[in-house]
């Protein structure tokens, strides 16, 4: 009789152990999707940051990009247009980055059921 309680509870106590070691598993899986996917958003907003200004026109008689302030112009700054671009860019980065690893280990998909777990 004691053997088969031993038993019963050796193998609940088994159960367990490869359940924690399955939800440490999607854990860490989670966590290595979010670091890759925030990486990929901040290179990518990185890089945009720092391409942005290429694309102003500089003054062609100074050379220089024209920086005046904001309430002298009906736009924005060119450092305000490069942080927003910067951002947008990141975030869109960020968004791809989360579907290309849902693609790949599908058993990663952090958002069930329309909710994040």
């Amino acid at each position: 009789m004691i053997n088969t309680i031993r038993g019963i509870v050796e193998i609940k106590a088994e159960k367990e152990a490869k359940e924690r070691d399955r939800a440490e598993r999607d854990r860490d899986r989670d966590l290595q999707t979010t670091i890759a996917v925030v990486g990929v958003g901040g290179g990518v907003s990185g890089l945009a940051g720092s391409c942005y200004p290429y694309l102003i026109a500089p003054d062609p008689q100074t050379k220089t990009i024209p920086l005046e302030l904001p309430s002298a112009s009906s736009t924005l700054h060119p450092f305000v247009w490069a942080m927003l671009w910067s951002i947008i860019l990141g975030l869109v980065g960020a968004l791809i980055a989360e579907g290309v690893t849902m693609l790949i280990w599908p058993e990663s998909n952090r958002w069930k059921n329309g909710k994040r777990e």
